[in-house]
């Protein structure tokens, strides 16, 4: 998909204005039509009676005789050229198209705009010519033209390119938290209302987990930016926004929200989990690889597999993810929820290698993390008894991520610091190719920030030190 930046228009005759407009126009690019203004002392400019404010163009086509002067020479054209460039594009890289029957005169108009005008405006990173005889009414040929003109420059093609990507993952992120806070019950007559309430209870509570209730309130806009957009946070954090815009929009940023347990959960997920294909690879930082349900088929296998963890499966899963609570039931009804909930569970790993190894391939041995990934059916299995309450972890070296979405499913996935595997899930020796037998299909990537989370707490919890004491 090609996206057009944001583009400009500009013909002193009207007529010709909206002409090449509707071949623009049809050509599917979006494009600011302003008619010039001649011999007009309160616009000097003669764009001034347009407010250019919101007006940020990346592409300018105009004609290149604005002043109809008789006489067609560079030194009497470039200088109403200058006049509009100067309030169009107070900073920002641009290219210039020239809307001309005259190409022979742009490159000498072009030359005087860069000696006469080099300090008194921005000048374009790159310019052009579309010939009026060869692209009027061809709104095919004439995108085509633009499109090859835009990629003359590779500069601005990646620089437009970098832009049009940005506002295009803002919009399909928008799209997203839109989609995952439609209501699922309502009365028809209520639905956009309703759907409106739950984005901005999604939105205040994205922006609250972020920076804390207290300073939402105080600050939604920065709230928000934060929360949507961790990987253009710095950008985002210098931009002085009016407060009150977030705030009009979200009454409820800055207090506890009330969301259901789906929509917490596809807020999760969407921050925190990327579904992958079956071929994604699986020494990916962050990659969660389900453990090959072939290592548990037979007994042969099985006892191979716990010969290598030191321990057999049903203990490491009761010692590490599930608890043998009896969640009310009687004692073989609880038994029999806990042998469900062994066989629902699936076991896994997730990739855990040093973000800068990973980045530069340094890593000689991947570390995992023995993971696990249990359905909500069994979350009060989740559950540990400490003391005379509840916790959601057997151990210091479990983590417990929020609820998540797996394929339209919800789960809770805990990792356990205490099973750290150091492999490879592809090797090559002398020139023949293993592939680890533990491990299955990949099935979802962490993200960096709840990895960054990960990696902080598996530091701590292996760095705790054990102090001898004689009291």
């Amino acid at each position: 998909m090609f996206n057009f930046p944001g583009t400009v228009l500009i013909d002193d005759k009207k007529e010709e204005l909206y002409e090449i407009l509707a071949s623009i126009s049809a050509a599917g690019i979006p494009c600011i039509p302003i008619n010039y203004q001649n011999n007009d002392s309160n616009n000097p400019s003669g764009i001034d009676h347009i407010d250019l404010e919101n007006i940020r163009p990346r592409i300018i086509i105009t004609d290149l005789n604005l002043t109809e002067s008789g006489s067609l020479d560079a030194k009497s054209l470039v200088g109403p050229i200058a006049a509009v460039l100067k309030p169009l594009t107070n900073n920002g890289p641009y290219i210039l198209l020239f809307w001309s029957k005259n190409a022979g005169l742009v490159e000498e108009v072009v030359n005087l705009l860069k000696i006469r005008f080099h300090d008194k405006i921005n000048l374009p990173i790159h310019w052009g010519v579309i010939s009026k005889a060869d692209f009027k009414d061809k709104p095919v040929e004439l995108k085509n033209k633009i499109k090859l003109l835009i990629k003359e420059n590779s500069l601005f093609n990646a620089v437009s390119d970098w832009e049009s990507r940005v506002a295009y993952a803002a919009q399909k992120t928008s799209n997203a938290l839109y989609e995952l806070t439609t209501p699922t019950e309502y009365q028809a007559e209520d639905k956009a209302d309703l759907h409106q309430e739950e984005l901005r209870k999604a939105l205040a509570l994205i922006g609250n987990e972020t920076v804390g209730i207290n300073n939402a309130a105080d600050y939604p806009s920065l709230a928000i930016d934060l929360g949507l957009s961790p990987l253009l946070q710095d950008q985002l954090h210098i931009i002085n926004l009016d407060e009150n815009l977030w705030g009009t929009a979200i009454p409820a940023i800055g207090k506890k929200q009330d969301l259901s347990d789906p929509i917490k959960s596809a807020l999760n997920t969407f921050c925190h989990l990327e579904q992958v294909s079956s071929d994604f690879p699986k020494d990916c930082r962050g990659v969660f690889v389900s453990l090959n349900s072939q290592n548990l088929e037979t007994a042969e296998k099985l006892h191979k597999l716990e010969d290598k963890l030191g321990s057999s499966v049903e203990n490491i899963i009761h010692e590490e993810f599930l608890s043998k609570s009896r969640c009310g039931k009687s004692k073989a009804d609880a038994k029999l929820f806990q042998s469900e909930a062994r066989k629902a569970i699936k076991l896994g790993f997730v990739e855990l290698s040093a973000v800068c190894d990973q980045a530069q391939k340094k890593t000689k041995l991947h570390q995992y993390l023995l993971a696990a990934l249990i359905p909500e059916k069994f979350i009060a299995l989740t559950l540990f008894k400490k003391g005379n309450g509840e916790q959601n972890f057997s151990h210091m070296g479990i983590y417990r991520l929020p609820k998540i979405i797996i394929d339209g499913e919800m789960y809770v996935l805990k990792l356990s610091f205490k099973y750290q595997i150091g492999v490879k899930a592809f090797s090559e020796v002398d020139g023949r190719t293993y592939e680890n037998t533990w491990f299955g299909e990949p099935l979802f990537r962490l993200k960096d920030q709840i990895l960054s989370d990960i990696s902080f707490k598996c530091a701590q919890y292996s760095s705790r030190p054990g102090v001898i004491r004689f009291d």
